[in-house]
């Protein structure tokens, strides 16, 4: 029995649903489901494990957006800055 088999084979036996359904379930339902475990179980573990792991899927997107961000304000942040010294010369003279 290969090692996909085997999970699916004891996902069952516990109950749980096999990880494309996990990732198929909104977050509402992930937590009525995991509010249905008894903390602690097989069950409960991988239920828990697929929150946390969206979670952090969700906090290295925010990342991500963050540091485009930045990176953006420093390009405009420089393009400002080089107007103004456009101005002031062209002031200047």
């Amino acid at each position: 029995m290969n090692q996909r088999a085997e999970d699916d084979f004891l996902r069952g036996f516990h109950g749980v649903p096999s990880a494309e359904e996990l990732r198929a379930l909104s977050d509402v339902q992930l937590a009525s489901l995991l509010s249905s475990c008894e903390a602690g179980s097989v069950k409960w573990l991988l239920i828990n494990e697929e929150i946390h792991s969206r979670r952090e899927a969700e906090s290295l997107s925010i990342s991500r957006k963050a540091n485009i961000f930045a990176r953006n304000a420093n390009i405009w942040a420089a393009i400002a800055t080089l107007i103004a010294a456009i101005a002031m010369y062209m002031a200047s003279t």
